[in-house]
């Protein structure tokens, strides 16, 4: 059992370490300092498990002028002005994508909710809105930061039950939406490492799929099918 226990208390921090990843390459172009984080042994060797071609995308450049030129693309992809992917759920759930400017939508609310139901508080240094996809995805690392707390202190029915809310929160907001996003983003010309990123984004979901056992189709990709 105590094997049991330590095997999951692994899988939850590796979880957590993955999620605050995508929540940092999402949240605003990566400084040079996040940059040298990614180039880093272990992380660079866990990336290229994930499928992340580290050498072809970070050692190109030096990381102060790799940082300023990812923070255009970031800008350009994700901000604007004009056409953009908007990284937030309720775009896409609610208006397909393209209604860039109706922000604060019912699954902005739906989300907001669950932190709080959660017992968690969105920090006011956070500017963004909750159903940011880096706020989504730092509500999963820090749950799953929390499970991995829980199993290590031995209280395993806590910690199922802090999976099941990851599990619930995944399938009925990051795995509605967060496809579409990244299909979105492979769409676009160039930006080659945000392309690579939702190549990671795609398989950190295949993965967590199999953890949850959710089988089913994406509504947001039946949609489009």
């Amino acid at each position: 059992m105590k094997t049991v226990r330590n095997d999951n208390a692994a899988l939850a921090t590796a979880r957590n370490s993955v999620y605050e990843l995508l929540a940092s390459v999402f949240r605003t172009g990566p400084s040079a300092a996040m940059i040298d984080e990614l180039k880093g042994s272990e992380l660079s060797t866990m990336l290229s498990q994930l499928g992340f071609p580290v050498e072809e995308h970070l050692h190109r450049a030096t990381p102060h002028q790799l940082s300023e030129d990812l923070d255009v693309e970031y800008t350009r992809l994700f901000i604007g002005p004009g056409s953009h992917i908007s990284p937030h759920e309720s775009i896409h759930t609610e208006h397909g994508g393209n209604a860039i400017n109706e922000l604060w939508g019912r699954e902005t609310v739906k989300v907001k909710a669950f932190i709080e139901e959660a017992g968690l508080t969105i920090s006011e240094q956070f500017e963004g809105l909750p159903d940011h996809i880096s706020a989504e995805f730092e509500l999963m690392a820090h749950l799953a930061g929390h499970e991995a707390e829980l199993w290590t202190n031995e209280k395993p029915d806590e910690a199922a039950l802090c999976h099941d809310i990851q599990r619930l929160f995944f399938a009925e907001h990051i795995d509605q939406w967060v496809p579409l996003f990244c299909a979105k983003i492979n769409q676009q010309e160039g930006v080659s490492f945000y392309k690579a990123m939702a190549d990671l984004t795609v398989s950190v979901l295949e993965f967590e799929r199999d953890i949850f056992e959710i089988s089913e189709q994406p509504a947001a990709l039946q949609a489009t099918a």
